[in-house]
């Protein structure tokens, strides 16, 4: 059996955790640390001194004064049980993890990181016992939220995520008249629990699922997710098939990008400006036919025979100058019109679309929503105000993307949201997020909103004051992760179903437990969510079919009582 670990008391008390770059996801992060009685050092820049009251007497700052390695030994990383990296820039992260590790090699590093799969080429040379990108952790909770769904808690096995999610069962879904042992098997989850004729009560293999309740399954979060998607009698059906037509074939040249090209025209424009006066001065021209000497001669027409010869140099670079110029126009002509027949296209696109939804804001949290929704083959349109967005080039191929500004009702009209079934507004702007929920609820009363919000205080109050669905908070929904992985990421996670507590947790097996032990946990109420063999992918509770041994890991999740006496000792 796995070693036991008792929760009587908080089991980090006297650590210390220091924290590099002071942002939201900071503030919470350290919030939660100071709850298990840790002590909490950040070192930030001294454009984030307005933040800091927002750390109020939980964590003890150390301003950066320039020196990185001068900051870290202040803040004593060494003696840190953890170092957390959570600032908002890539680069800047990675270099603090760098110097933290040279360091202190043995305090293991939490990364903030986009792309977290570049983190594992780190993660022996720099000891990074996790790197995490908040939009990964966010878009999940977003997508539910889109379904009407509750993602209650996400843990993670590996490098992939199990979720346990709050699923409501809608009038005509399939999952209706299924029993446990039946939803199990087809869905690849576990169900832990639902609603009875009065409250919550745990799931048994017989009853069957009726319409109208509530159940909480858990599993790999793909297949949390498409149960969901069936479940929801809109998305659940098959796209249509003129929505699959317009995806674009993979070997279809894509725009690309010309950001560069206006600077380039205009340093080109200089050196011909330069020219003519050079020109005007040393051949004694007047302004107009300067600038006519200097138009010919980088067409070709070159009357320098008998001048001194570093006007014929400037000759020659003035006609290599002009070729560029006329190359650089009209690229950059071409361009444009480029961007707006693909943006012709695009609108298009999004006027075959009806009970789609509309996803506003391209940015990390964005184009992460928008991904998963297409990887569940609901069909999505998006609008994002940054005519050379990184992502949009990138998930183009996928979805129709707008040109727009969602605080713009006419934005929002292009989206077709009038006919739309949600409106995500994941924009990094709270107020631009409210006003798209209001304008979407406006002309289509039926919608379902979600917004993303910062300040926690608004989203607490933001629902009943303006009517919109649900408001979420990316940081505080990725804050719990950072802090896990910081102290224990196999620290239990508490969630509720009614009045009953359950943990989750992650169990690293140091003894072989068979499938009918796993079935006689379940009896009790124990469920398996996820396993891992090894270093392998992430299985379904369906699939175990042999003993899970040494080595393998897995997600368990069940009423606390039943936790505490089957892997606590409790």
């Amino acid at each position: 059996m796995p070693a036991a670990r008792g929760l009587t008391r908080p089991i980090f008390a006297g650590r210390r955790f220091v924290i590099h770059g002071l942002s939201r996801l900071t503030v919470r992060v350290a919030r939660l640390l100071a709850e298990e009685l840790a002590e909490v050092i950040v070192v930030a820049p001294e454009e984030a001194r307005r933040m800091a009251p927002l750390l109020g007497d939980t964590a003890h700052v150390v301003w950066a004064s320039g020196d990185l390695e001068a900051d870290l030994r202040e803040a004593a990383v060494s003696q840190a049980q953890g170092f957390l990296v959570l600032g908002d820039e890539d680069l800047e992260n990675l270099q603090a993890a760098v110097v933290g590790n040279a360091l202190s090699p043995a305090t293991p590093v939490v990364l903030r990181i986009f792309n977290p799969v570049l983190a594992e080429q780190f993660q022996t040379g720099l000891n990074v016992r996790r790197a995490y990108s908040v939009s990964a952790l966010a878009s999940p909770v977003f997508v539910a939220a889109a379904l009407g769904e509750d993602v209650v808690q996400t843990l993670h096995l590996g490098d992939d995520e199990v979720a346990l999610c709050r699923v409501t069962v809608n009038r005509g879904s399939p999952l209706a008249g299924e029993t446990t042992d039946e939803l199990e098997r087809d869905f690849s989850v576990s169900l832990l629990a639902r609603t009875g004729e009065r409250d919550w009560e745990p799931a048994t293999g017989g009853e069957r699922i009726r319409e109208g309740d509530e159940i909480m399954v858990g599993g790999p979060i793909m297949d949390v997710l498409r149960l969901a998607v069936r479940d929801h009698t809109m998305y659940g059906r098959p796209p249509a098939r003129r929505v699959r037509r317009e995806r674009r074939r993979p070997e279809e040249p894509r725009h690309r990008s010309a950001t560069l090209l206006p600077v380039m025209g205009a340093a080109l424009a200089v050196l011909m400006l330069a020219a003519v006066i050079v020109f005007a001065i040393t051949l004694g021209l007047g302004p107009i036919e300067a600038l006519y000497f200097t138009v010919t001669t980088a067409f070709g027409e070159f009357t320098l025979g008998d001048a001194h010869p570093a006007l014929k140099v400037l000759g020659v670079v003035t006609v290599l100058v002009g070729g560029a110029l006329i190359g650089v126009l009209f690229s950059h002509l071409a361009s444009i019109a480029t961007a707006e027949r693909l943006e012709q296209r695009a609108g298009r696109r999004a006027q075959r679309y009806s009970g789609h939804v509309v996803v506003a804001g391209l940015g990390t949290v964005g184009y992460r929503v928008l991904s998963l929704l297409c990887d569940l083959e609901i069909p999505a349109v998006a609008i994002e105000r940054a005519p050379d967005s990184r992502f949009r080039e990138a998930i183009g191929d996928r979805a129709p993307v707008l040109s727009g500004d969602v605080r713009l009702p006419e934005s929002l009209d292009r989206a077709r949201v009038a006919e739309a079934r949600c409106l995500l507004a994941c924009t990094d702007d709270d107020l631009a997020n409210v006003m798209a929920c209001l304008h979407a609820r406006r002309v289509n009363p039926r919608i379902r909103t979600v917004a993303r919000v910062f300040d926690e205080h608004l989203a607490e109050r933001v629902g009943s004051a303006f009517g919109i669905d649900m408001a979420l908070s990316t940081t505080a929904i990725a804050a719990d992760a950072f802090a896990a992985a910081a102290t224990d990421e196999r620290a239990p996670l508490p969630f509720d179903t009614g009045p009953v507590r359950h943990l989750a947790l992650r169990e690293d097996f140091d003894e072989p437990v068979g499938p009918d032990e796993v079935r006689r946990w379940e009896v009790e109420g124990l469920h398996l969510l996820a396993f891992r063999r090894g270093q392998g992918p992430v299985e379904p509770p369906s699939a175990l079919g042999h003993p899970l041994e040494p080595g393998d890991s897995a997600v368990l999740a069940g009423p606390e009582p039943v936790v505490r006496k089957l892997l606590l000792g409790g």
